[in-house]
């Protein structure tokens, strides 16, 4: 499955800056650097098959099984660090008898010191990695991901240089009758050895995606070939929240277009984010953050819940949504299948443009039979027209305002809202009592910066405040 880099940004996958509450810093649970890039490319590229997404399935709930018997991921990590230096060392070779290694020994100390330093540290890293192709040999049962890495493993350790550097036991650290193995392995063997670098980085991304998989609350998504695309999910949340409301949501089977409507803050895009956020993990072949959930495979994943206008290429806001919304139409004329989640689409233009624009966008979206598209807006009167399309499912999150303080539930359900909050808020910050203080010639009146919002949340509900996006 494709995502682009806007949709990996909308929906905060990947780093950005200082920023930790990325979805890949909540998977994040590898031993070394080379796990960490390998994770990274895992999210960046999600699985495209149907075959792929159940053999990685299978993979992470074998991993999960395994657990007791990994090797310490702590010595794991510090080890192959170790080996990764030792084979960007760019001296050219140690001579090949111990003579010749203890006259180098006394003119260079430092380069043969670590050299040898490395040759210990491929020892280790092979005792280790022995001990994993035991673990997956009486984990593997079937071809997976998991039986590939066994075989690459397999295949250094059983080279002969290999087996002979492991049966070598060092008389103390910094022994040096091991750089008479240097020319073999370091160079002889490099692309073996690099290819055990690979396969071991590789299984420290799945033993941590296999690690994020079993967060409470997750559950492994049922994937399926379907003629006609579809999301069912039951008790969908954004695993970045600490306390999530959960909901139940359901797109293609009868409506192939979930409009969604409600006041700021009552939990819309949060909810978008959710279920984006849910097919990207169930295309990575984990565990999705909902009580149970069965989607068909898509080709693609487009999010567009932020645009950004761009002074270099002369193009506003508005001339920025109309292109995000023509890559969007690109490929639907390819006939791709697309889960697409949109957020208030044309906020960049007025009103009445907004309303035609996006009357013509969502009613032509939901005759697409290829696609499935959740969208949320607060031009609530589009409803009307959009209920006479046939292929929309109309939704709305709401608040209960008791004296003048807005209470949200986050909860999803049938129907329209025409809430509107905005007045309630300025009221609430003190912002509209400033003002009229200063109309009416009173001075500036109590500092809205003193009257912090009060909106509350649901006593059905207990919510981080990214909750209420």
């Amino acid at each position: 499955m494709h995502v682009d880099r806007a949709s990996l940004a909308d929906l905060d996958v990947l780093e950005q800056g200082l920023e930790s509450s990325a979805l890949v810093a909540l998977l994040d649970h590898t031993w070394s650097q080379g796990g960490r890039t390998k994770l990274r490319e895992m999210v960046r590229n999600p699985l495209s098959t149907i075959d792929g997404i159940r053999s990685r399935q299978v993979a992470l709930q074998r991993i999960a099984g395994l657990s007791p018997s990994i090797p310490p991921s702590r010595d794991l990590g510090a080890v192959l660090a170790r080996v990764e230096r030792y084979l960007a060392s760019t001296y050219i070779e140690l001579p090949s008898s111990r003579a010749g290694l203890w006259l180098v020994r006394r003119r260079y100390p430092e380069v043969v010191g670590s050299l040898v330093e490395g040759i210990e540290a491929t020892q280790q890293l092979l005792r280790l990695a022995a001990a994993l192709t035991d673990s997956l040999r009486s984990a593997t049962h079937e071809q997976t991901e998991l039986q590939e890495i066994e075989w690459r493993v397999r295949a250094c350790l059983d080279a002969e240089q290999f087996r002979r550097l492991s049966s070598v036991r060092p008389r103390a650290p910094g022994d040096i009758r091991l750089g008479v193995f240097d020319e073999s392995v370091r160079l002889q063997g490099r692309a073996l050895l690099q290819s055990l670098l690979d396969a071991v980085h590789e299984f420290d991304a799945l033993q941590s995606l296999a690690r994020a998989s079993s967060r409470e609350g997750f559950s492994y998504p049922q994937v399926v070939e379907a003629s006609a695309p579809f999301l069912d999910a039951e008790g969908v949340f954004h695993p970045a929240l600490r306390d999530p409301v959960r909901n139940d949501l359901a797109v293609g089977a009868e409506a192939r277009l979930v409009f969604l409507t409600g006041p700021n803050m009552a939990g819309k895009s949060t909810l978008l984010r959710a279920c984006g956020l849910l097919v990207l993990m169930a295309h990575l072949g984990m565990a999705v953050p909902a009580a149970r959930a069965r989607l068909s495979r898509f080709d693609r994943l487009c999010v567009m819940l932020t645009t950004r206008d761009s002074l270099q290429r002369g193009e506003s806001f508005f001339l920025a949504e109309v292109r995000r919304v023509g890559e969007l139409v690109d490929y639907l004329q390819q006939q791709q299948r697309v889960f697409a989640v949109v957020d208030e689409l044309f906020k960049g233009t007025n009103v009445l443009d907004a309303y035609d624009a996006t009357e013509l966008v969502v009613s032509c979206l939901a005759r697409c039979p290829t696609s499935v598209f959740i969208v949320a807006s607060h031009l609530a009167e589009l409803a009307r027209v959009l209920d006479r399309v046939g292929s929309v499912s109309l939704l709305r999150m709401e608040a209960a305002v008791t004296g003048g303080v807005p209470h949200f539930s986050f909860i999803v359900g049938p129907g329209v809202s025409e809430q509107r909050l905005g007045m309630v808020l300025l009221e609430q910050t003190g912002v509209a009592r400033a003002l009229r203080a200063i109309v009416d010639g009173n001075g500036v009146g109590p500092s809205p910066s003193e009257a912090a919002p009060r909106a509350t949340r649901s006593p059905t509900s207990s919510q981080d405040r990214g909750q209420s996006e």
